[in-house]
C-alpha cells in the first residue's frame, strides 16, 4: 500500500512576500480580495508538495528518492489533494537542496519571518536562509516552470531579508545579502546582491509605502502581470481596460474599445510591422486575462447566474472505432471500400478517413434522417465543455456535465 504522507498548509498575510508585487503595485487589490475565497490551482498544490518534501529532506538528512512513489496529501481546511512523489520532483527538490548545501551558515528551514515594523501584519515563510557574519543567504525554491523569475529587485525575496534581518540582525553581524533564486525545472539559478543600507531603504519607501496604501478603502490599483495570482483576475475593470487600452488606445467602456477597433479597421486596412509588433507584445497579456474571463462567466453559468445569452456547450471531441478491428474491416469492406485502401502503414485508417464512403453512412439519427448503416461503429466522445455564444448552434449543457471542467490557467 502507497504511504501518504499529511502536511496542512499554514496561514498566510494579506501582506505576504508571495503576493507582494501586486499588493506593492496594486495596493487597492489588498482590500478588493480580503473576503474572497481562494481556491488553489493544481499548480500551487504541487508546489506546495515540492516544498514540503525539500523541508523533510533538509531537515531528516535523507535524499529525495527516498519519498519515490509516496504521497503527499496536501491539507487546506476541509480540501485535500494528493500527489505523487514523482522523478520529475525528485529531481526537481534535491538540486535545490544541493544548491543550497553549497552555501555556507547556519540556515534557516521554512521559517517564519515578521516585518510588521514596517508593514502592519506582514510575515511570511522562506524556505532557506544561511545566517552569517557578513553575506547572508536567501534562496527561493521555484517548483512551476511556467515563468521564470529573477532575483533582482525581486520584492518576495526582498522582504525575506527584511525579515531574516529583523529577526537575526542582534545575533549576526549581517552586511549584506545574496537573494536567490532556485528554478530547477527550468535549469535557472539566479542571485543578485544587497546591501543591508540598499535594503533598509526599500522597507522605508516602497515597502512601507505599499503596506500603508493597502490599509486604505479605495486605495489605487494598477494592472500588471502580478494580476496573474488576483482573486479578481477575470472581473477587474482595471486590468480590463488595461488589456484593451494595449491595443485600442485609452477608453472608458467596452463599447468604445470595439468602436475604436471596427474604426480602426475601415480606415487602416493594413497593420505596419511596428503595429504588429504592438499587438504581439501585448498578446500575451491579452490572453491571460481572456483565460481568467472565460473561466469566471463559466462558474457564474454553472452556479445559475446569466451572463449574457452565454451558454456552456460540448466542445469538439475526436472519434473512434468502437468495434474490433475484424468487424470494422468487415462492414467497410462490404460497404464498397477496397481493402488497400483500409489501412495507413500500419495502422487501421481512422473514422474520418472511412468516410471515403461517404458522411450519410456514420451519421447519428436526427429529426429528418434515420441513422447510417455504420454509424455503431464509431464513438463519438464528448468534447470539454467551453463558453459559446447564444448564437452557437450547439445545445447547452446540463449543470451536471460541466462539473468536471477544469479552470483555465491564466
Amino acid at each position: 500500500m502507497t504511504e501518504v504522507l499529511q502536511v496542512e498548509e499554514g496561514l498566510h498575510s494579506n501582506l505576504g512576500p508571495s503576493s507582494a508585487d501586486r499588493w506593492i503595485n496594486c495596493p487597492g487589490s489588498v482590500l478588493l480580495t480580503k473576503d474572497l475565497p481562494d481556491s488553489p490551482t493544481r499548480y500551487a498544490i504541487e508546489g506546495t508538495a515540492a516544498h514540503t518534501l525539500s523541508e523533510w529532506v533538509r531537515r531528516d538528512g535523507k535524499k529525495a528518492r527516498e519519498y519515490e512513489g509516496k504521497i503527499i496529501r496536501v491539507s487546506r481546511g476541509d480540501l485535500h489533494s494528493d500527489v505523487k512523489v514523482d522523478e520529475e520532483m525528485i529531481d526537481a527538490v534535491q538540486e535545490f537542496v544541493d544548491r543550497v548545501g553549497e552555501q555556507p551558515g547556519d540556515e534557516l528551514i521554512e521559517v517564519r519571518v515578521d516585518y510588521s515594523h514596517y508593514v502592519p501584519g506582514g510575515f511570511g515563510t522562506l524556505d532557506s536562509a544561511k545566517l552569517n557574519d557578513g553575506t547572508c543567504y536567501i534562496t527561493d525554491f521555484k517548483y512551476g516552470q511556467g515563468v521564470k523569475k529573477e532575483a533582482a529587485n525581486n520584492p518576495q525575496l526582498l522582504l525575506y531579508a527584511l525579515g531574516v534581518y529583523l529577526d537575526y540582525g542582534e545575533l549576526y553581524d549581517i552586511k549584506d545579502f545574496a537573494l536567490c533564486i532556485s528554478q530547477p525545472r527550468l535549469d535557472h539559478w539566479d542571485d543578485w546582491p544587497i546591501t543591508i543600507e540598499a535594503l533598509l531603504y526599500w522597507a522605508e519607501n516602497v515597502a512601507r509605502r505599499g503596506g500603508h496604501l493597502a490599509a486604505l478603502p479605495g486605495a489605487p490599483t494598477k494592472a500588471g502581470e502580478w494580476c496573474q495570482f488576483c482573486r479578481i483576475k477575470a472581473t477587474c475593470k482595471t486590468r480590463m481596460e488595461s488589456v484593451f487600452a494595449a491595443v485600442t488606445g485609452d477608453f472608458h467602456d467596452l463599447d468604445s474599445a470595439v468602436a475604436n477597433t471596427e474604426a480602426l479597421s475601415t480606415t487602416v486596412p493594413l497593420m505596419t510591422n511596428e503595429e504588429v509588433a504592438k499587438a504581439l507584445t501585448a498578446w500575451p497579456w491579452i490572453e491571460k486575462w481572456g483565460a481568467a474571463l472565460k473561466t469566471y462567466a463559466m462558474q457564474q453559468i454553472r452556479e445559475g447566474h446569466a451572463v449574457g445569452d452565454f451558454k456552456i456547450v460540448a466542445g469538439r471531441s475526436a472519434r473512434s472505432w468502437a468495434k474490433e478491428e475484424k468487424e470494422i474491416v468487415a462492414a467497410l469492406t462490404a460497404a464498397g471500400v477496397k481493402k488497400e485502401k483500409l489501412y495507413t502503414k500500419p495502422e487501421l485508417i481512422s473514422p474520418a478517413q472511412a468516410e471515403i464512403i461517404g458522411k450519410p453512412a456514420f451519421a447519428p439519427a436526427s429529426e429528418k434522417t434515420v441513422a447510417g448503416p455504420l454509424v455503431t461503429l464509431v464513438n463519438k466522445g464528448t468534447g470539454k465543455p467551453t463558453l459559446a455564444p447564444g448564437s452557437d448552434p450547439r445545445q447547452p449543457l446540463t449543470s451536471d456535465a460541466t462539473d468536471s471542467f477544469e479552470e483555465l490557467e491564466d
